[in-house]
């Protein structure tokens, strides 16, 4: 893998003709991850279609909001994961991504963890991070998404309480 874009959206618009921005930008990615897709059953994955990524999706079914889309290169064998998608945590897509030459895997996941989680659905990511982990042996980890910890300083690591 070589790079990877991450844009949270609201709604996701993926333009019929896309700017020439929007196609240097993909075709430089490997793997694409999109929160906050707000997508429908009524939209269809061809509406959605990058030319040259494979597409996986998951809509928040329950509620308004959420949802996540993952495109990867067709040029790397990829396949979900179910058993790490349809964990109990709310919203999550995985996959195993082998790399072009064949010789390593690379498992990918989503995530999107609403501002207003219960304390048992963020316990439910740790779990599902630690399924992740038994699962990929052999293989590395890749975790993207939105988590919406503003307390948390990314820059030292350290708890910003407000």
């Amino acid at each position: 893998m070589q790079s990877l874009l991450t844009p949270s959206t609201h709604p996701i618009t993926i333009p019929p003709h896309p700017t020439p921005e929007f196609k240097r930008r993909t075709l430089e990615c490997d793997v694409i991850g999109v929160v906050e897709t707000w997508l429908t059953d009524d939209i269809s994955d061809a509406e959605l279609k990058v030319s040259g990524y494979e597409l996986y999706r998951k809509d928040r079914t329950e509620s308004k909001g959420g949802g996540i889309i993952l495109y990867v290169k067709e040029s790397l064998h990829s396949e979900l994961c179910d058993d790490l998608t349809n964990s109990d945590f709310e919203e999550s897509l995985w996959c195993k991504v082998q790399s072009s030459n064949g010789e390593g895997q690379l498992i990918v996941g989503v995530c999107y963890r609403c501002p207003t989680s219960s304390s048992e659905n963020n316990a439910r990511l740790l779990e599902l991070f630690e399924s992740a982990n038994r699962r990929s042996q052999n293989s590395h980890i890749l975790v993207m998404g939105d988590f919406n910890f503003p307390e948390i300083n990314y820059k030292d690591n350290s708890r910003c309480w407000t």
